[in-house]
């Protein structure tokens, strides 16, 4: 039977908590006391991204939804305990259940999870976690339980070609600025009034800025909405156009973007594009774009945020409703007034 080797990262989420474990997943490369690192991540966009960020040798895809939701653990579960880890570790937020038996087929004499009061016999070690610390604060502590010292700031640099397949569709501005309106399908109580987002752009279109649309394929309504009443060659929209690499491109060129609390928006900070986040539901405090030159717009509700309360949210979602477009564009003239120290290099 050969030795153990290697390490097991389970990070099983979606894209944006992908990106805010990757300084975790960065320091557990750089640190070379693996010899081989596998990261277990969700099937689509999260195991491409994952894929994309270069710090795994193998990235195993996860299946999530109920009708493959046995088969798959059983698959996966067979998989892992055969390829003899040295080590296991979940990034934080992870389904307690999933993950601790998924740690216990491993067999690794060392799996690392969080101190959550379930499942917390399948782990060796477990770090205690706060419900008012960052996502990439707590991804930090898993990895120094590690011995593992990780950067606070997720931070991707696009390829050239991502840059090259970016300039193909964008016009050729030095003002352009995102708009991100989508958020997660399921969590649609996050988002913005679309209404609002366009008379946003409008406002923006006034100030010299040209707005580029950005959103998934099932987002395509919400850039239609914003456009419609806009000058035609004033705006681009890319929703549903755009995969992860090409994201990352265009974000890189815009000099600043706003929008829900997602993916797109810790994207641009992934590559420092300065944002504006919009938070409800969610807690900036867990969630923020991390970095220098980012701001966060609430309505100042105070039953918000209520989303570790309940996720799905409370169907008025009234801290959003609340959100005047008067309010964010205040927030965007301050960040867009701000001197820019140092530009940014973009190949």
């Amino acid at each position: 039977m050969r030795p153990r080797a290697g390490l097991l990262v389970m990070c099983t989420l979606g894209v944006g908590d992908v990106l805010l474990a990757q300084p975790l997943l960065a320091a557990l490369r750089a640190s070379g006391r693996f010899q081989r690192i596998v990261v277990l991540a969700r099937r689509g966009s999260p195991a491409a991204l994952m894929r994309r960020l270069g710090v795994a040798d193998h990235v195993r895809q996860y299946t999530s939804g109920a009708k493959h939701r046995l088969l798959g653990a059983v698959s996966i579960g067979s998989w892992i305990a055969a390829q003899r880890f040295k080590a296991v570790l979940t990034t934080t937020g992870m389904n307690p259940y999933y993950t601790g038996v998924m740690a216990l087929l491993s067999g690794a004499p060392t799996r690392i999870g969080e101190h959550r009061g379930r499942m917390e016999w399948a782990w060796t070690v477990t770090v205690p976690t706060s419900n008012r610390c960052h996502v990439v604060e707590r991804n930090r502590a898993l990895g120094e339980a590690l011995g593992i010292h990780a950067g606070l700031v997720p931070k991707l640099i696009p390829t050239g070609e991502e840059f090259r397949r970016a300039r193909s569709v964008l016009p050729h501005r030095n003002d352009l600025f995102a708009i991100a309106p989508g958020s997660n399908r399921e969590l649609t109580h996050k988002r913005w009034a679309v209404s609002k987002f366009a008379k946003l752009s409008a406002m923006l279109i006034h100030r010299g800025c040209h707005p580029v649309i950005l959103g998934g394929p099932d987002e395509a309504d919400l850039g239609r909405a914003i456009i419609a009443d806009l000058p035609k060659d004033a705006v681009t929209d890319l929703v549903g156009r755009t995969d992860v690499g090409l994201a990352l491109g265009v974000l890189a060129y815009c000099s600043h973007a706003v929008g829900n609390d997602g993916m797109l928006l810790h994207l641009a900070a992934a590559v420092g594009t300065p944002t504006i986040a919009l938070f409800g539901p969610s807690d900036p405090a867990l969630y923020r774009p991390m970095g220098s030159g980012h701001v966060v717009v609430t309505s100042g509700r105070n039953c918000a945020p209520c989303y570790a309360i309940t996720p799905r949210g409370c169907h008025k979602a009234e801290c959003m409703a609340n959100l005047s477009v008067q309010d964010v564009m205040v927030a965007v003239e301050n960040v867009m007034d701000r001197v820019v120290e140092q530009p940014r290099n973009l190949s």
